[in-house]
């Protein structure tokens, strides 16, 4: 990635990961401690830590499909089909 590191904002988004390294490892250490918790004295299933730092591409694609505007004449005229419509 030209010279940048993993933990880069960058690096991050090209790998689909919200966390740095660092904050990875910890998360999958509580999710393992939290599965033999659970394991051991049954209970309800805990939610994974570690899932929560990957990025969901499905959400992600739903994000751009709705925002965002590639020129000023573009978010006026959907700002005026809007208005014309209340």
């Amino acid at each position: 990635m030209a010279g940048l590191g993993d933990d880069s904002r960058v690096g991050r988004k090209v790998l689909g990961v919200t966390g740095t390294t660092d904050q990875l490892l910890l998360a999958e250490l509580i999710d393992s401690v939290n599965l033999l918790i659970y394991a051991l004295s049954g209970g309800e299933k805990p939610k994974s830590k570690f899932d929560q730092f990957i990025i969901d591409s499905e959400k992600e694609e739903k994000e751009e499909k709705t925002g965002g505007f590639d020129t000023g004449e573009e978010f006026m005229k959907r700002r005026a089909e809007l208005l014309k419509g209340q």
